[in-house]
C-alpha cells in the first residue's frame, strides 16, 4: 500500500482538561506547517528533535520538529504543547487544519508507522492496547509486545520453518541427483519442536485474555444472605442498597477491583428464591442472565441459619460453573450444614471484613496470572488477542499437517505447501502476509491522535 503524501493533524492528548495538551501533525508539509502556526523569539533556530518555547495560534506553550527518518511515523513530525482544554486544542487543532493538514483518521499515525516500516502489526496493536489496558498484568504484557517480544518469538518460529523449507526446496530441485539427500525424519523432529513451541504460544492466550479483557464474577445465593453486604465490602463502598428485607436487590449493580494486577468486575444479583413476586422475579431473570455471562461466580451463604431449599435451587442453578463458596456472617454462631461440596468454603464476614483477603487469594487462583515481565529478566510473550491465538492455531495445523507428513509416506511437496502455509498465517501476525482489509480494520479501532 502506498501512503498519501498528505498531513494529518489531531489532538495526540486525553480528553478533558490538563496542565498540558498535545497537537500532532505528521507528513510532509510538517516543517512548513509549524513555522505558519509558531511564533518564536526572533533568531531561534529551528532544530529537529528540540523544543522550542513561543507563541502557537495565541495561546503560548512548546512547539518541537522531528525531521524523518527519526521518528514515529517515518515522515516529518511536528508537535505543539500547548494548555491543556478542549477548546484550546481544538482552537490549535483547527489552526493547523486551516494551514494546509487535514484530519487525522483513528490510529492513521499508527497506521503510517506500520506501512513507512517502523512499526510491525503486533507491536502497532500493542500499542493501542498499552492505551486501554485496565490492569497491571495487561499493561506489563502489552507493554511488553510493544517493545518486540511477541514480534520476535514469532520471528524465530518463522526462521524454523523457513529452514525445513529450504532444506525441502533444495531436495525438489534436485530431486533426480541421487547425491543431494533429505532427512525426513530430521525434518519431522524439527518441525515437531516448532510445533511444541507454537502450542505452548497458543496455550497463553487464556492468561492473555483474562489480562486484557479482565474477569467478570457474579455474587449470587439466596435473598438476604448477605450479598450486597459483601459486595460493598469487597469494593470499598457502599454501592449496594443493603435491608434486613429479603428481596431489596432487583437488579444487578457493578464496580471492579484489582485481582493480581487483573481488573476483576464484581456483579451484585438479586436473590434466588422459588416463591417470588412478579417485579422480584425479574430481578432474579436478571441474575441468571449475569450466571450465564459471568466467568465465575461467589455463592455467597448464610452461615447463622440452616440449609434451605432456595439454597438447593441456587445450587443447581450454578450447575458445574466455576464457584467460589463463602459462608457469610462467620461472626454469628454457625448453624449452617456445611454439606461436602462445600467443605473448602471461606468463613467471611461482611461486617468484620474477616475473610475479605481469603477471598482475594481464591479469586487470583482463578485468574492463574503468570509471572509478568520485569525489569530483572526477560519479558514473558502472553498472546492477549483473539487475532493472535487464531493466526498461532491455525499455523499450527499446518505444522502438524507438515510434520506428519513427512513422517508418514506423503509427497515432500505436500510438507513444503504446508509448511507454506504455517508462514503465511504466522506472517499475519506482524504484517508481512496481512492483506489490507485486516490492516484497515486493526488500525479503525485505534483512537484518534495515535
Amino acid at each position: 500500500m502506498t501512503l498519501a503524501a498528505d498531513t494529518i493533524a489531531a489532538i495526540a492528548s486525553a480528553a478533558g482538561p490538563a496542565g498540558v495538551g498535545v497537537v500532532r501533525v505528521s507528513g510532509s508539509s510538517s516543517e512548513a506547517l509549524l513555522r505558519a502556526l509558531f511564533k518564536a523569539p526572533p533568531d531561534s533556530p529551528i532544530e529537529s528533535h528540540r523544543m522550542m518555547y513561543g507563541q502557537i495560534a495565541g495561546d503560548a506553550g512548546y512547539a518541537v520538529l522531528f525531521r524523518a527518518p527519526y521518528t514515529f511515523t517515518g515522515e516529518d513530525v511536528a508537535e505543539f504543547h500547548v494548555h491543556g482544554g478542549a477548546l484550546n486544542l481544538r482552537s490549535v487543532l483547527r489552526a493547523a487544519i486551516a494551514a494546509g493538514a487535514r484530519p487525522a483518521r483513528p490510529g492513521e499515525f499508527s497506521e503510517r508507522a506500520f506501512w513507512n516500516g517502523k512499526i510491525d502489526l503486533a507491536r502497532a496493536e500493542a500499542i493501542a492496547d498499552i492505551v486501554a489496558a485496565e490492569g497491571e498484568a495487561a499493561l506489563e504484557y502489552s507493554r511488553a509486545a510493544s517493545g518486540g517480544a511477541l514480534s520476535q518469538r514469532v520471528a524465530t518460529l518463522r526462521d524454523e520453518l523457513l529452514g525445513v523449507r529450504a532444506a525441502l526446496e533444495v531436495a525438489l530441485d534436485h530431486a533426480d541427483d541421487t547425491a543431494t539427500t533429505f532427512d525426513r525424519a530430521k525434518a519431522a523432529r524439527d518441525l515437531g519442536e516448532t510445533l511444541d513451541a507454537t502450542n505452548r504460544l497458543v496455550e497463553t492466550h487464556r492468561v492473555g485474555r483474562i489480562a486484557r479483557e479482565g474477569l467478570r464474577v457474579a455474587i449470587v445465593g439466596r435473598p438476604n444472605v448477605g450479598k450486597s453486604s459483601l459486595f460493598n465490602a469487597l469494593v470499598g463502598d457502599d454501592r449496594a442498597l443493603v435491608d434486613d428485607a429479603a428481596g431489596t436487590t432487583r437488579d444487578f449493580i457493578e464496580d471492579a477491583i484489582d485481582v493480581a494486577g487483573v481488573r476483576v468486575t464484581l456483579v451484585d444479583t438479586a436473590g434466588i428464591r422459588e416463591k417470588a413476586g412478579s417485579v422480584e422475579a425479574r430481578g432474579i431473570a436478571h441474575t441468571r442472565r449475569a450466571i450465564a455471562s459471568a466467568d465465575a461466580v461467589v455463592w455467597v451463604l448464610d452461615g447463622s441459619l440452616a440449609w434451605t431449599a432456595d439454597d438447593t435451587l441456587v445450587g443447581e442453578l450454578l450447575g458445574g460453573r466455576r464457584a467460589i463458596a463463602v459462608i457469610n456472617k462467620a461472626d454469628c454462631p454457625l448453624r449452617l450444614d456445611v454439606r461436602a461440596p462445600l467443605a473448602h468454603a471461606i468463613p467471611v464476614s461482611a461486617h468484620t471484613r474477616l475473610g475479605l483477603d481469603a477471598i482475594g487469594d481464591a479469586l487470583a487462583q482463578l485468574i492463574q496470572v503468570e509471572p509478568r515481565p520485569s525489569d530483572h529478566g526477560a519479558p514473558r510473550v502472553v498472546i492477549t488477542r483473539e487475532r493472535h491465538r487464531d493466526a498461532l492455531s491455525r499455523a499450527a495445523t499446518a505444522i502438524a499437517r507438515a510434520r506428519e507428513g513427512l513422517a508418514g509416506t506423503l509427497p515432500e511437496e505436500c510438507a513444503a505447501t504446508d509448511i507454506q502455509d504455517a508462514l503465511g498465517a504466522l506472517g499475519e501476525i506482524t504484517g508481512e502476509t496481512a492483506h489490507d482489509e485486516l490492516v484497515n480494520r486493526i488500525f479503525r479501532d485505534f483512537c484518534v491522535g495515535k
